[in-house]
C-alpha cells in the first residue's frame, strides 16, 4: 500500500480547513497511509489559535509553521514536500484548503490508475492534472 502526503498552505481559513480534513476522512478508504502537511504563517494567529481544536482524525496531520512567503503557491509547496519524509511520499499531491474530496475510496482509485500507468515507466516519474469543476474566470478578468 503506497502512501500520500497531501501538501495544503493555509491562511486564517479554519471552516475551511476543516471541511478539507473532514472530506478526506469521509471518503479515504485507507486513511492511516495519509499524511496532512499544512503550512501556515507564523504571523497567523487565526491558524495558530484554532489548531488545539482540530480533533483526531484517522490520518497523521503536520503542521508546519513557517515565515511568511510573498511567492505563495510555488515556495509554499515546494517548501511542504520539503518537511516531508519520505515514507509519506509514495505520492504527493498539491492541494488547497477549499478542496473537497468527494469520490469515495479516491485514494485506492488514484493508487490503483497511477500504479497501472507506471508498469510501462521505470522512472515512475509522472505528473497529473486533475479536471475540477472550479469556474472559468470572466473573461474581464
Amino acid at each position: 500500500m503506497k502512501t500520500f502526503s497531501l501538501l495544503v498552505p493555509t491562511r486564517d481559513r479554519p471552516n475551511s480547513l476543516v471541511q478539507y480534513l473532514e472530506s478526506i476522512a469521509l471518503t479515504a478508504k485507507c486513511p492511516q497511509r495519509l499524511t496532512v502537511l499544512i503550512a501556515y504563517d507564523d504571523d497567523d494567529k487565526v491558524t495558530s489559535d484554532f489548531i488545539p481544536s482540530i480533533k483526531k482524525y484517522p490520518f497523521k496531520i503536520r503542521w508546519c509553521k513557517r515565515g511568511r512567503s510573498n511567492f505563495i503557491n510555488e515556495d509554499y509547496y515546494n517548501w511542504l514536500a520539503r518537511q516531508s519524509s519520505s515514507e509519506d511520499m509514495d505520492y504527493v499531491f498539491a492541494n488547497a484548503d477549499d478542496i473537497r474530496y468527494v469520490t469515495m475510496e479516491w485514494d485506492t482509485i488514484i493508487e490503483s490508475k497511477i500504479e497501472e500507468f507506471c508498469l510501462s515507466k521505470p522512472d515512475r516519474l509522472i505528473g497529473v492534472g486533475v479536471k475540477d469543476n472550479t469556474p472559468k474566470p470572466k473573461p474581464s478578468l
